[in-house]
């Protein structure tokens, strides 16, 4: 893969978590869940049941749940990481072609 195309990824990826304001789901957010926390109460096991169910579904049953998107820390951090990242590594290699 060449050094311009990478650019363009990594740029597509930054774009798109500044678009979503660096909201997102994350693996626990089964708890967050007002219509899990109705249907199964707020017991120990009801919550490792929720957490489970959410987490390990094949398809995303989060809008269904009334789950919302939250700020997630870490993916600023490692978006900011990743980008830096990339962007010294092409310069690196730029640099010593010359």
């Amino acid at each position: 893969m060449n050094n311009s195309k990478i650019e363009s990824i990594v740029e597509r990826v930054s774009e798109w978590s500044k678009e979503q304001l660096y909201l997102g789901y994350n693996k626990h957010d089964g708890l967050n869940s007002p219509v899990l926390n109705v249907l199964l109460g707020w017991s120990k096991w009801s919550r490792i049941i929720a957490i489970q169910i959410i987490m390990r579904a094949p398809i995303n049953l989060r809008p269904f749940f009334l789950i919302r998107k939250t700020n997630n820390e870490k993916n600023i951090n490692v978006n900011c990481g990743f980008n830096a990242c990339i962007k010294f590594t092409i310069f690196c290699q730029r640099f010593w072609r010359l």
